[in-house]
Parts: structure tokens; C-alpha cells; sequence
């Protein structure tokens, strides 16, 4: 009875290296909440958050699935890029009368842009705010649904 038995261990191995392996991917994989999060966040006008403001947010992220700090960072580089690259295609795909804009964002990018329009007065919103209790975050401060 002992050739039987490993016999039929041995036809189990077999058929447990013939499964497919098991694919673990290195690429971060944002939940729906997630991105939520970060586009409520980005739009009011966190464009390059802090150090602390993207530990908070991690932190808060972490609640919807598996996420590090250095997704954040570049979520936030990678969206604020492609948002560029939408504004420069929108002003290149214009007619002609927006041919200067196009010029103008292409010396701003690169640095060598002179303005010459007269002062405006612009508010932005750079306070960051919990976007689960709307809380006004101060420096470091985490959010008392976090702690």
C-alpha cells in the first residue's frame, strides 16, 4: 500500500505545479474612494501638497485600500501634468485668435515669460481640509476622525 500512496502524492504535486501562478502586480491600483479623495482634494486647489499634508492624506486613503505616501506624490505630479497637457492642447486646437495664449504658456513653462497685464486680485484656497468631516487642516495637524 506504500508504492499507492506515493503514487498518488506524487500525481498531486504534479497537478499543483500545472496551476497557474499567481500574478502579483507592483503597480499601485487606486480604489474609486480613493481617487475621489484626491480629486476632491486637488480641485479647491492642492496642487503640490507638503510632506505632512501627504502623510495625512495617506493616511486617510489607507481606509479604502492599500496605498504609500509616494502614491500620492505622484498622483499629484501626474495629474497636475496631464492637466497642463489638456490646457495646451485646448489653446493649440483653437483658432488663431488664441495663437498668442499658446505662446504665452509656452514662455510661462519654460520660465521666460514677462507679464505685462495689470495686477489682478486672485484668491486661492491654500488651506487643506479633511474630506471626510471638512475640518481645516493646520500644518501637520491630523484630523481627530484619524487618530
Amino acid at each position: 500500500m506504500l508504492p499507492f500512496v506515493a503514487a498518488s502524492v506524487t500525481e498531486h504535486s504534479k497537478r499543483d505545479f500545472n496551476t497557474q501562478p499567481v500574478i502579483v502586480s507592483s503597480r499601485w491600483d487606486p480604489t474609486p474612494e480613493q481617487l475621489m479623495t484626491l480629486e476632491d482634494l486637488y480641485r479647491p486647489g492642492t496642487l503640490t501638497p507638503t510632506a505632512e499634508q501627504i502623510q495625512h492624506i495617506t493616511a486617510q486613503l489607507r481606509r479604502y485600500g492599500k496605498i504609500e505616501g509616494k502614491n500620492v506624490f505622484y498622483w499629484f505630479q501626474n495629474h497636475k501634468a496631464r492637466e497642463r497637457q489638456k490646457r495646451r492642447r485646448r489653446l493649440e486646437s483653437s483658432p488663431d485668435e488664441q495663437q498668442g495664449d499658446v505662446k504665452s504658456l509656452e514662455r510661462k513653462e519654460s520660465g521666460t515669460a514677462v507679464d505685462v497685464s495689470p495686477p489682478t486680485l486672485q484668491t486661492f484656497s491654500l488651506e487643506l481640509r479633511c474630506p471626510l468631516c471638512n475640518t481645516i487642516l493646520y500644518d501637520a495637524a491630523v484630523c481627530k476622525l484619524l487618530t
